[in-house]
This record gives C-alpha cells, sequence and structure tokens, in this order.
C-alpha cells in the first residue's frame, strides 16, 4: 500500500499541490513588486496582496486584495482592474511556463470582518 504526503489528496497526482503553492508563492512575489514600482494608486490609499489562489488547471490565479481605507477599495481595485493587461504581461515575461494564468482579481474583506467581530466581542464583554 502506497503512503500519501500530506499535500496529496486521493486522486490528485503527487507534488501538483506542492506546485501550485510555490507558483502562488511566486506570483505573490512577482505582482506584489511590479504593483509597488509600477501602479499608481490614489494618495493615502495602500494594497497589501492578502491570497493568491491558482486553479489546479492553472488557467487562472485569483489575487485577493486587501485595501486600506477602506473606503478607497472601490477606486483602486479600478485601478488595479485598469493595469490588469500590463501586470499579465509583466507576469508573462517573468514566469517560465506554457502558459501563464490569468489574473483575476477580488476584493478581500477578511481583515474588516474580523474586526466587526472583535468590536461585537468587546460589546458584549463590556455590558
Amino acid at each position: 500500500m502506497k503512503k500519501l504526503d500530506s499535500d496529496q489528496s486521493a486522486g490528485s497526482k503527487p507534488g501538483a499541490a506542492r506546485r501550485l503553492l510555490r507558483l502562488a508563492s511566486l506570483i505573490r512575489q512577482q505582482l506584489g513588486q511590479v504593483i509597488s514600482r509600477e501602479v499608481e494608486l490614489p494618495k493615502g490609499a495602500f494594497l497589501t496582496i492578502t491570497a493568491i489562489k491558482v486553479l489546479a488547471d492553472y488557467s487562472e490565479v485569483r489575487v485577493g486584495l486587501s485595501i486600506w481605507p477602506s473606503t478607497q477599495a472601490v477606486n483602486v481595485l479600478a485601478v488595479v482592474e485598469r493595469r490588469r493587461g500590463e501586470l499579465q504581461k509583466f507576469l508573462n515575461e517573468k514566469l517560465t511556463m506554457y502558459r501563464v494564468p490569468r489574473l483575476v482579481f477580488y476584493l478581500d474583506t477578511t481583515a474588516d470582518r474580523v474586526q466587526q467581530v472583535e468590536r461585537l466581542l468587546d460589546n458584549i464583554a463590556t455590558e
């Protein structure tokens, strides 16, 4: 009986999950560098890449963005979306793959939800 790796699930190829994680890490690093250098954000806005999810078929990479202040989120996401073609081109040049996954950006509001839950818990504790 063959022992499965910790990152291998039944029905998946050995090491596939590990390759996806390495690719996600590389994409996070490369995108972070190019966004900080090339994308001009509205004054006072900050952007953080919070999540990178590469689909198993390598067709798409979903990039979660956390934006501060949250009032600027829509504007900053629009700026990044307008520059998606340039970011994709940069990634295509940096990664040595047959087909580089297509970039899809989304707003990650996890931090806002965490703060909201903490405020609710604080309110309950003071009552």
